[in-house]
């Protein structure tokens, strides 16, 4: 996949767990599409900065690819909580149901806050020639 499809694929994802988030019934499948989401805004960076067209799939690897196109500290903090909520408690909530409906409706909120931050991140230009976020 190109940058261009992993953020539209991303895009998708995100107005698709938007409708599910709506009702406590479908929000689990909103919590991980909304891992979904994440792992195709970072593999659309991934692509943008290095031209790689390795698809990036696992959280240690998404991880390193956050901490290798992202210099500034305060920022990659930021972002690194952001997917380790998408992964630790959407993805595993999944699977794992530890999540009441209250807090489940707060991490599908931020979720995708910080899905539109790694698009917004994705859009070409926004990084520079060494991967760091241009101002």
């Amino acid at each position: 996949m190109t940058t261009d499809e992993h953020a539209s694929t991303a895009t998708m994802l995100l107005a698709e767990s938007t409708a599910l988030a709506r009702q406590p019934r479908t929000a689990l499948a909103a919590g991980e599409l909304i891992w979904g989401a994440t792992v195709h805004a970072l593999n659309a960076i991934a692509h943008l900065v290095s031209g790689n067209s390795r698809h990036w799939r696992q959280g240690r690897d998404l991880e390193k690819l956050l901490t290798q196109v992202v210099n500034d500290d305060a920022t990659l903090s930021d972002l690194l909580d952001g997917l380790h909520l998408a992964q630790r408690r959407l993805h595993n909530h999944f699977y794992t149901g530890q999540l009441t409906d209250a807090n489940l409706a707060e991490m599908i909120d931020a979720g995708m806050t910080f899905v539109r931050r790694l698009l917004h991140f994705a859009e070409r230009g926004y990084f520079d020639a060494a991967g760091a976020p241009a101002n």
